[in-house]
């Protein structure tokens, strides 16, 4: 299953093959992690749950569940995903929810749970569109150092996307709010590498060429040529 946010233009590109995201979300958290939650709001009263884990994958293919939830309905989104995650043929999802909620088993879907709604809480669902990637644990060299390093890791990987995503992604207007961490993001970066631009007029003698302008550097004419050379 994919995900629907807004509606990119991809004239014959397999999109509707790969989704509307495409492979470089599902690659990129494969790489990351071993365990990713993306959450989509697309102008809607509804929220879409999509889950990238190594746990979930088959031999017969690979297993990518999405799931909707009304932010509607009679029920909060943190009871519809408890009914709908404790169903038998969830078993395999609800254990990975649990294991985000830092249990082994089913018996912790609710902690599980309640991680996940907590991020739905955030402010910025109060927007009408959405998307939302949480990467849990990020991939160590040494898994002996996790908990020692995970923290360490995490905010370097934040800062460098922090820097890098304003300075590849050019036409992003100030109303998209780019979230990573915390942090908004401000794309910024190339007008404020751009340099100022003057324009002045500068005589140049004609009868002396500039080259002689380095031995007669009495001549003004040729000093100024010389250092609008340099300028340029």
């Amino acid at each position: 299953m994919s995900f629907n946010w807004d509606t990119p233009s991809k004239v014959d590109s397999g999109a509707g093959d790969i989704g509307e995201n495409g492979v470089g979300l599902k690659q990129g958290c494969a790489t990351l992690s071993d365990q990713s939650f993306v959450l989509v709001k697309n102008d809607s009263e509804n929220v879409e749950l999509g889950i990238i884990a190594k746990q979930l994958q088959r031999k017969d293919g690979c297993y990518l569940p999405a799931f909707t939830f009304s932010t509607k309905s009679g029920s909060s989104l943190n009871e519809q995903m408890i009914n709908l995650f404790s169903q038998p043929n969830h078993a395999d999802v609800a254990k990975c929810v649990a294991q985000y909620g830092a249990g082994t088993s089913s018996s912790d879907l609710s902690a599980g749970v309640e991680r996940l709604c907590q991020h739905l809480n955030h402010s910025l669902f109060n927007e009408r569109f959405v998307f939302m990637v949480i990467i849990n644990r990020l991939h160590q060299v040494d898994a002996k150092e996790m908990n020692a390093q995970q923290k360490l890791i995490a905010n370097n990987m934040l800062k460098e996307l922090y820097t890098e995503i304003p300075r590849l992604y050019l036409h992003v207007p100030n109303s998209f709010e780019f979230m990573i961490g915390n942090k908004r993001a401000e794309f910024k970066y190339w007008p404020k590498h751009l340099v100022e631009l003057a324009s002045f007029t500068v005589k140049i003698n004609k009868k002396i060429p500039w080259q002689d302008c380095l031995i007669q550097q009495s001549s003004t004419s040729c000093v100024s040529s010389l250092v609008l050379m340099e300028l340029r």
